[in-house]
């Protein structure tokens, strides 16, 4: 895996263009800051930061991609029906492309960020990567590592913060015992099949490791690109103990019928991120 930096510090040798950086995660390492970070304060003119409206990649690339984009949790608490979303991915194919044709005339790096790639299967990932090869791309893959028992709280967290998943704690505690390989490992191995162990570049979600104890900020440095400390956003954070223990029992005692819809729930997670 590239672990190299170059003279100037980067992990990118930006000599070696063109070039699709594809951040993808794993899930809890600062994504959203990074997406929302990039989206509306990167203005360095060697990139291009790929949002097709959206901060966050997942939502186009599983409109693009996926066979059934309307089993997206995002999509499925929406209600948008499969239809929709598969006219959506036509639209976002087409502009991805030509996006990526403006990239490469005006000799930029392109950027995407998508967490859900972490998940994503070696065919999908393969399909991304044929359309970045179709439009003169080579592919370089970052990855952030979590380590395992923080990964694990927020992950819950996260879980509790959108109802996503009951609180299993023996189903837990199984997965993490056994002979078989690490998530983490399972997960590398397909992204060093698809595109490459020497594509791949993997920096820990520490923070006395990352440069000035900012995801953001690191990643920009790993990839060579210039962004002003100021344009850094904070973005999902995490919950206090007492909202997630507040939702916890919301959703196990109030019957689904009862619940709010999609827009209802993230106005009531934004008024507990107020409160602190």
């Amino acid at each position: 895996m590239a672990t190299d930096r170059t003279p100037s510090g980067c992990l990118i040798d930006t000599l070696a263009l063109p070039t699709c950086i594809l951040h993808v995660g794993m899930p809890k390492t600062g994504t959203s800051s990074i997406q929302e970070s990039l989206y509306f304060g990167l203005a360095d003119p060697a990139f291009r930061y790929v949002g097709l409206g959206e901060p966050n990649g997942s939502l186009w690339i599983e409109s693009i991609f996926a066979e059934r984009p309307e089993d997206f949790w995002v999509f499925r608490m929406q209600g948008r029906s499969g239809a929709r979303l598969r006219l959506a991915g036509h639209f976002h194919s087409s502009r991805l492309r030509r996006v990526l044709v403006r990239a490469r005339a005006r000799s930029c790096t392109p950027i995407i960020s998508a967490e859900t790639l972490w998940h994503a299967s070696p065919e999908r990932l393969g399909q991304l990567r044929d359309v970045l090869g179709e439009e003169g791309f080579a592919t370089r893959v970052i990855a952030y590592l979590r380590p395992i028992k923080p990964l694990r709280a927020s992950a819950f967290q996260q879980a509790v913060k959108w109802g996503r998943n009951p609180f299993d704690p023996i189903r837990a505690l199984r997965a993490g015992t056994g002979s078989s390989p690490s998530p983490w490992l399972r997960r590398l191995a397909v992204l060093e099949r698809v595109f490459g162990c020497e594509n791949l570049i993997l920096r820990p979600f520490v923070r006395s490791a990352l440069a000035e104890g900012c995801v953001v900020l690191d990643f920009c440095r790993t990839v060579g690109a210039t962004i002003d400390p100021r344009s850094v956003r904070r973005s999902n954070e995490s919950l206090g103990g007492d909202a997630v223990r507040f939702l916890f029992a919301y959703d196990r005692f109030v019957p689904d019928a009862r619940r709010p819809g999609f827009r209802a729930r993230m106005l009531l997670i934004k008024r507990f991120e107020v409160l602190g």
